[in-house]
Order: C-alpha cells, then structure tokens, then sequence
C-alpha cells in the first residue's frame, strides 16, 4: 500500500496533469487513492476473521466479480440490443490505447506468473487458490481489452466503460473546459449503487473537445424527454 502511494500515484498524477490539467488530474488521484484505502481495509477485516472464514469470503467475492466480468463480455458483442443503436461514438483513441498498453503488459505478466506457478506446483495441486486466481485476472484483462474507456452514447442510455446507464438514471449533466484538446463530462446518475463504488454522486467522462457539439445536442434531445424539469438545468450538477 505504502509503495501504491509513493510510486503509482505520485506518476498517475504527472501523467494525468499534462494530459488534462491539475483540476482532473487531481480528482482522480484522490478517487484513487481513496479505492485503494477502502479495498485494503476491508481486505484485512476480511482476513481477520475467525477460522477460514476470511478466505472463503474472499473466494466467494472473487466468485462474484468473475461471473458479472463474464457476462458483461458475453453480452458485449450484442449491446445494440439491449442498449440501443449506436447514436455517437465518444472513445477517446488516445485513452483506449493506454488501456491495450496496460492490458498487454498485464497479460503477459500474469502468463508469465501462471507458467511459473505451474512449474513450480505439483500436478495435484493446481487446483490451489492463487492459481484459481488466474482465470479471474484473464476476465480482468479481457474486460479492459473490450470495454475500458469506450464511451458511447446509444439510444437508451450512455455505456461508459461497459457500465450502462440509462437515460431514465441520470440526473443531470454538466461539462468542464481543460483549456486542452479534451472536455470533461460529469454526468450525475440516480443510481445509489454507482455513485458509492465511485466515491462520488458524478461520473467523470474525458471527451476529445471536437466532440463536445455533437454530444451535447444528443444529451439535450434526451434531457428534453425527460418528465422532471429539475433534469433540464444542463450546465448545472447539483
């Protein structure tokens, strides 16, 4: 945790601030940093608990996240379905290629640990949890691989990352000039559930400026739909 602090945010930082300014760039640390300071703490409640208990809580969360991350893929391919047609496509080039940069160098360091492993593990032991593991971390990968960081606005909602919002869910909406080539779209959504794994009651969306236009007359066509006229105040998160 301690090295997470001092190496990996410190950097995050440096990156995102010359890509986006301080404003976001600092967001986004403090967000981080306050996943890892709750996932550790309950990660060692967890384990702390008396007998196996704790590991077997941890399987079972593992358990969980594997089965949502393969259905999210599964249906992936079929999003016009269920989502809508595609009405404008937000991804961010630039951010799709940091995640296949970081995707790969995941995948190839959890093979190479996997081989390792293996190598090293009895025949009869494979079936050991840290090799379990292996399977969820490929889900991991795959998911950044298909959907992280793509941003696409469908006739039934937004789909940010993979996680799909309905119109019906979101509050309001409300954008940020960088003074860069990219805007920030913070979008603020119903969903408690959401806006408690995001440490925050808005999503932050990174958005090439050129597309700012052709976004926001999707948003107010939607917005205008919408019965509550608390909705309308577009350039206002409450």
């Amino acid at each position: 945790m301690l090295l997470f602090f001092l190496t990996f945010l410190p950097v995050a930082y440096y990156v995102l601030r010359k890509l986006y300014g301080h404003s976001i760039a600092s967001r986004t640390v403090v967000r981080l940093a306050q996943v890892a300071v709750v996932f550790q703490v309950a990660l060692l409640w967890i384990l702390n608990l008396p007998g196996d208990y704790g590991p077997r809580v941890v399987v079972t969360g593992d358990a969980i996240v594997a089965l949502l991350l393969a259905r999210s893929l599964i249906r992936w391919p079929f999003r016009a379905r269920w989502a809508g047609p595609l009405l404008l496509d937000l991804t961010s080039k630039k951010d799709r290629g940091t995640v296949y940069i970081w995707a790969s160098i995941s995948a190839v360091f959890a093979l190479l640990l996997a081989v390792w492993t293996i190598h090293l593990k009895p025949l009869h032991t494979l079936l050991d949890e840290r090799l379990i593991a292996f399977p969820f971390f490929g889900l991991v990968i795959g998911y950044a691989f298909c959907c992280a960081g793509r941003v696409e606005l469908r006739q039934r909602g937004i789909i940010i990352s993979g996680l799909w919002l309905r119109w019906s869910k979101i509050e309001a909406y409300a954008w940020e000039d960088t003074g860069r080539e990219f805007v920030a779209l913070k979008v603020r959504s119903r969903k408690w559930l959401l806006r408690l794994l995001a440490f925050s009651p808005t999503l932050e969306i990174i958005l090439p400026a050129a597309q700012k236009s052709s976004a926001d007359a999707i948003l107010k066509s939607q917005l205008s739909e919408w019965p509550d006229e608390s909705v309308h105040a577009a350039d206002k998160v409450a």
